[in-house]
């Protein structure tokens, strides 16, 4: 199918808008109401996106439409990016160091500022950046993002070498910029995305800088979308504002969803929504600023949908972003898959092992595979970054480059993020005690960076971070799935930091009783299906038996509270307990044998193989004797739901099927 006709745009503006207004197998159940839904990088091209023709006219639309005084003057379009990290951070929010320990952080990364593009009338578009120590050597790559292409990933055409010295926003640090001629792009023999014709363009970039502090190289990605204007004296480009994340789709429901996204500029948001055989809608964000979530409401179920974000800046420049697809939900879903998958920090090899505290290779091949199922969202359960550091703009920056390895898939279906212990934002001292953070906290930060289901426990009271968008449920369909946190307000280092902190792997009192009500709500509203996650397993079997929720079984309060987790989980007849942390895949059936009082049996599932370096199994552990199945290769989780009936299919990283098993409880 090919673009969407101009004729649409005309019904945008008249629709409305909104944002702020919608253990034995059991036999199948008979009828589906879901027919056989297509894998997802076949379901991408429909509903088509605008034309040409149809991106000017809503363009122009908006211009005239949008109160442009409402909209800050800054940040600008080209204004340097977000501060990652200083050598003057301070890592302490109010809290005394331990005599006669001394404050101390964590590494500085090479980068100290987001990069920034600033774009010159002539074509020529300089990508800067500020890092903490010279840079001998580096190089850009760019070309273009092909929209119809199954997930619209970038390909590079063009190679600078070299770096000029650029503009530094502050003292003590290195500037440094890489040239690239956007005119190149607009050459007849590789204009593949029509940029001489229709006037609009977006270069995409890959900057590669040598860091001998680590022996490798750093990469960063981009996009910068730009205009061009003729005249008797040639052509003109100016830069648009861009995208610096998103957009991505959460809380997908049989009746809405939300749609997030940051741009570099202050700006006035807005989606275009095209249903497949329906009028168009468009929706406008309330606010105006960098960070948007529109929430599109009044949907119509089992439909997909094509959207489109549009941003304009204070000076009128409008920029139509390519967007994405999603599909709601039927009333009465019966018959569907989902993903789970874990653990994709950094790895050792080349530098996309290491993309800025992500395995970006291995998580975007896994995503990949996920795409050719027919999934209908995604749960990462936790450590999606190194983290452990005491700079927030660098666990921001880290939460960033994992989000961004991942937005080409979210821009189509819902993943919902799990925190794990490598999630963690610290204070620290000199003789290795390290407390979380209280003021930003690594939970606050997280939910900045993610939109999760937003109903959470209330925290207890004092300095203790909040639960918001790290606990949480959702329903899809007869399956309901909990996700907590049991690393929540972790302290590391000596015996007396738990005094500032939780164990790694503690669920507290507040979690314990919060997940107890949603799993009995959840039954009351007829869910059939219970799944919990959390990151630390509740019994470790290859990595993490010296803490998780065991910690070698030599700490009475950890083993109480991991058993009366696992009691909970029975008295619930839950299908799966879910975790990661190992880098690994494991099942182990948890029964009355393994902790007295389990009321149902029910399994463990363990996936941690996105990414990070991997672990052999553990035959020391009490219970390794009841392990059904264990396996070190990369890989998610794919669970088919079909009525009464749950299939696992562990699946790896070239799509081999590592094991098919159907769930019993």
């Amino acid at each position: 199918m090919g673009p969407i006709r101009t004729c649409l745009v005309a019904s945008l503006l008249a629709c409305g808008t909104s944002a702020s207004e919608e253990p034995s197998v059991a036999p199948p159940e008979a009828p589906t109401v879901e027919t056989t839904r297509l894998p997802l990088v076949d379901a991408l091209a429909r509903p088509p996106r605008l034309d040409a023709e149809g991106v000017v006219t809503l363009e122009r639309e908006l211009a005239a439409r949008v109160e442009l005084g409402r909209i800050p003057e800054t940040p600008a379009v080209g204004t340097p990016g977000a501060l990652v990290a200083m050598p003057s951070d301070g890592p302490f929010a109010g809290r005394v160091p331990p005599e006669p320990a001394v404050p101390v952080q964590t590494p500085l990364p090479l980068l100290v500022r987001e990069p920034w593009v600033r774009v010159d009338g002539d074509g020529v578009a300089w990508v800067h950046v500020e890092t903490s120590r010279p840079v001998p050597l580096g190089s850009i790559s760019y070309g273009v993002v092909q929209p119809d292409a199954p997930l619209a990933s970038p390909r590079f055409r063009h190679r600078s070498g070299g770096l000029v010295t650029g503009e530094t926003t502050q003292p003590g640090v290195f500037g440094y910029a890489a040239r690239m001629d956007l005119r190149s792009i607009l050459a007849p023999v590789v204009d593949v995305t029509n940029v001489a014709r229709t006037g609009r363009g977006e270069v995409a970039w890959r900057l590669e800088l040598a860091d001998l502090a680590e022996s490798g190289v750093a990469v960063y990605d981009g996009e910068q979308p730009f205009r061009l204007s003729r005249s008797d004296d040639g052509v003109r480009f100016e830069a648009l504002p861009r995208l610096v994340h998103g957009p991505v789709v959460d809380r997908l429901s049989d009746r809405g969803v939300t749609i997030s996204f940051e741009s570099d500029a202050a700006t006035a948001a807005f989606v275009a929504l095209f249903p497949e055989g329906r009028a168009a809608r468009l929706f406008e964000s309330v606010d105006v600023g960098t960070r948007h979530e529109i929430e599109l409401d009044g949907l119509e179920a089992d439909t997909r949908y094509r959207y489109q974000p549009v941003v304009v800046e204070h000076g009128g420049r409008v920029f139509v972003h390519r967007g994405g697809t999603f599909e709601t939900a039927p009333e009465r879903l019966t018959r569907f898959s989902f993903a789970i998958l874990g653990d994709s920090r950094s790895g050792n090899g080349s530098a996309d092992e290491r993309y800025g505290g992500t395995n970006a290779h291995v998580l975007r091949a896994l995503f990949e595979r996920i795409a050719q199922t027919d999934a209908r969202f995604v749960v990462f359960a936790g450590d999606l970054i190194d983290g452990y550091t005491t700079h927030p703009g660098v666990y921001a920056h880290e939460l960033a480059q994992w989000r961004r390895v991942v937005q080409p898939f979210a821009a189509h279906l819902p993943v919902y993020e799990t925190m794990g212990n490598h999630e963690a934002l610290i204070d620290l001292w000199s003789d290795g005690t390290a407390a979380f953070r209280v003021e930003p906290s690594a939970e606050g930060l997280f939910a900045e960076a993610f939109v999760n289901p937003s109903e959470a426990p209330t925290p207890r009271d004092g300095d203790w971070p909040p639960y918001e968008e790290n606990v949480y449920s959702f329903d899809v369909g007869e399956v309901h799935v909990a996700s907590v946190n049991s690393n929540y307000a972790v302290g590391v280092g000596r015996g007396d930091v738990f005094r500032r902190g939780q164990r790694e792997g503690t669920l507290d009192d507040v979690q314990l009783a919060w997940l107890d009500a949603d799993l009995t709500a959840a039954r009351e509203r007829g869910a059939k299906h219970l799944v919990v996650v959390t990151h630390e397993p509740a019994f470790p079997n290859g990595g993490h038996a010296k803490d998780a929720m065991w910690w070698n079984g030599r700490i009475p309060e950890m083993v109480a509270m991991r058993d009366r987790f696992a009691r909970l989980l029975g008295s619930h007849r839950v299908v799966a307990l879910v975790c990661a942390d190992e880098h690994n895949y494991s099942r182990l059936r948890v029964d009355a044998n393994v902790v007295e009082g389990v009321e149902h049996p029910f399994w463990q599932l363990v996936s941690g193989g996105a990414g990070a370096p991997y672990y052999a199994q553990d035959r020391e552990v009490p219970w390794s004797d009841r392990v059904a199945f264990f396996d070190p290769r990369q890989h998610f989780l794919r669970f088919d739901v079909d009525g009464a009936r749950v299939d696992l299919v562990v699946v790896g990283i070239v799509g081999e099927e590592i094991e098919r098993v159907t769930l019993t409880r």
